[in-house]
């Protein structure tokens, strides 16, 4: 492919995620310029950008609210972030079973019950979940009776939330009943919450609800259309907020810096990441819109003063 071919899929690419946020008669100039079926010319791109200078307020004035919410998260996260980022220096990144225990120890640091507490209500109540009076049990790599292993399960007595973690490898089947040679599978996120709830008697006799989050760089969809989605910004962001609630004392506090700061840059851009810790966030211009978008995607629910 040519470099220009390469810079009209691009541009094509872009004017295709961005069209959502411009006004209806915005959408048909646009929409005017080129069709599906063929790449934008070098000249369509031109007027694109005049366009672009020419209409800066009104665009930017349909993403306002994006603005807001990413100023909101950005205040949220500011004072958790710690520079240098050591997972990063250490080549500790994007392993899903370091992440599981990051995301355990964060949940509940050992011999912290009240910050253990805190940190899972602020989740449960970001996902919309009740309230518990006592932090859950939480186990790592939990082997159900089926012989399968959900990366991480936080028992509540009541009910159960089950994290599927990925960092850049897709969801797969696993096995669900076997019949001598034969053998049922089903996705990962249909078949643990029925078999984490079979492999815990308390559960089992309740027929306690057993929910799903799955977690990911990118908040990827997962088969279960019941799952949370979830992305590892969004994990940083509850975590930070329920923080701010409570005092920590100091070497804990630094730990939970270092976890935050981390997640909050998983699966991220380096200018998108640079963005969101600016303080120009309600300001931007039009060259932002790329970071923004890609925030923005990475935000799968609408934060709210309650949780």
């Amino acid at each position: 492919m040519s470099a220009n071919a390469d810079f009209h899929e691009q541009f094509q690419m872009t004017l295709e995620r961005w069209r959502r946020h411009l006004p209806s008669q915005t959408t048909t100039h646009l929409s005017s310029q080129s069709t599906p079926q063929t790449l934008v010319t070098l000249a369509d791109c031109r007027d694109f950008g005049s366009f672009c200078e020419r209409n800066s307020s009104r665009i930017l004035h349909a993403v306002k609210d994006d603005l807001h919410l990413l100023a909101f998260v950005a205040t949220i996260l500011d004072p958790w972030m710690a520079q240098p980022d050591l997972f990063d220096i250490a080549l500790l990144r994007f392993g899903e079973d370091g992440y599981t225990e990051l995301m355990k120890w964060a949940l509940h640091p050992p011999g912290e019950d009240a910050v253990g507490l805190a940190v899972q209500c602020g989740l449960l109540g970001y996902l919309e979940l009740p309230l518990p009076e006592k932090p859950a049990r939480i186990a790592t790599q939990f082997r159900t009776i089926f012989g399968n292993y959900p990366d991480m399960v936080m028992d509540f007595e009541t009910f159960a939330l089950i994290f599927e973690a990925k960092t850049g490898t897709e969801e797969h089947d696993t096995v669900i009943s076997r019949t001598g040679a034969a053998e049922l599978f089903a996705p990962q996120t249909k078949a643990y919450p029925g078999q984490v709830r079979e492999s815990l008697e308390h559960l089992r006799l309740r027929q306690a609800p057993v929910h799903i989050a799955f977690i990911s760089p990118d908040g990827r969809v997962a088969a279960n259309e019941n799952a949370f989605q979830m992305t590892y910004l969004e994990f940083a962001m509850v975590i930070a907020r329920a923080l701010s609630r409570i005092e920590l004392e100091e070497p804990t506090k630094w730990a939970y810096k270092f976890v935050i700061s981390h997640f909050a840059r998983c699966g991220i851009s380096e200018s998108a990441f640079s963005f969101l810790c600016s303080a120009t966030i309600e300001t931007a211009g039009v060259d932002a819109l790329e970071p923004i978008s890609e925030l923005l995607q990475r935000i799968t629910r609408q934060p709210n003063g309650d949780n």
